[in-house]
């Protein structure tokens, strides 16, 4: 009896929202440029709202979101987007596909990428099985911020997460290096090429290693050449002399056995092939 009342009152609730909606596009041109004003209730009251069909009524609003954030003729539908977002993330936690809808708007159609991540990461507390969320944070952050140590933060979280596939743990690794995290860079991706299983992995892989190398030879020879400099007052003519005068034990090689191009004007090194990665 008492699922039937909810039933029932649930029944008019939407039958009376239908009857506004319907009174409402009676009397609304939809096709002009306009401002809208949009009043939301709060998660905890909706979900009192549903009897117990919490889910539903989530998806409802779900539905409509897109629909509202579809129409270009609202001028100022993106104020609202956070507001809405919450709402239905609060009414149905688990509910994975509008933390990846909101955020997506959030972060390609309005560019707030804080925004998009503040949804993310409360999907990644509220889903903590979940290793998408983190990954799109790091992608965001990554792509957008150029925050590589708020991404790195965020792989790293994601690639520990079950069912995680393998490429996070390359992402977080490229993330390390763009920090400028030689050292370490260089470690991770060598043990990425000893388990690589295919060419794309290896290649990358390569590609990694050659520049992180160039980079960790480039701080040695340059303060060698740096320390002679000071020293004598002009460059080496070649970089072997650095070797002559004990300022490095050996020449450096690139990661694929060749030598450096030597700059005796500039006094610098520069790799036989090309950057992928700027910094």
């Amino acid at each position: 009896m008492k699922k039937n009342t909810y039933l029932l009152f649930s029944l008019i609730f939407f039958l009376l929202i239908g009857f506004s909606q319907y009174t409402y596009d009676l009397n609304t041109d939809y096709f002009k440029k306009r401002n809208t004003f949009l009043a939301l209730p709060s998660g905890k009251t909706m979900r009192i709202l549903s009897f117990g069909n919490s889910e539903l009524v989530a998806d409802f609003i779900y539905i409509w979101s897109i629909q509202f954030f579809s129409n270009y003729n609202i001028l100022n539908s993106k104020q609202f987007i956070e507001d809405i977002y919450n709402l239905i993330t609060d009414i149905s936690p688990r509910y994975k596909d509008p933390y990846l809808m909101g955020s997506t708007i959030m972060a390609i159609e309005m560019n707030n990428i804080e925004m998009a991540v503040r949804l993310l990461q409360k999907g990644s507390k509220n889903m903590e099985d979940e290793w998408i969320f983190d990954f799109e944070s790091g992608y965001y952050t990554s792509k957008y911020l150029k925050n590589y140590k708020l991404a790195e933060k965020f792989y790293k979280k994601a690639s520990k997460k079950k069912g995680a596939p393998d490429f996070i743990s390359r992402l977080l690794y490229h993330s390390i290096y763009m920090q400028g995290k030689l050292e370490e860079s260089l470690a991770l991706y060598q043990s990425v090429l000893k388990s690589a299983s295919t060419e794309m992995e290896k290649h990358s892989a390569n590609l990694h290693l050659y520049q992180i190398k160039f980079e960790i030879d480039k701080r040695k020879v340059k303060s060698a050449i740096d320390l002679f400099f000071k020293r004598y007052g002009f460059y080496p003519d070649n970089i072997n002399e650095l070797v002559t005068y004990r300022l490095l034990e050996e020449v450096p090689k690139d990661f694929k056995g060749h030598y450096y191009n030597y700059d005796q004007k500039k006094g610098t090194i520069d790799p036989r092939e090309g950057y992928m990665w700027k910094k």
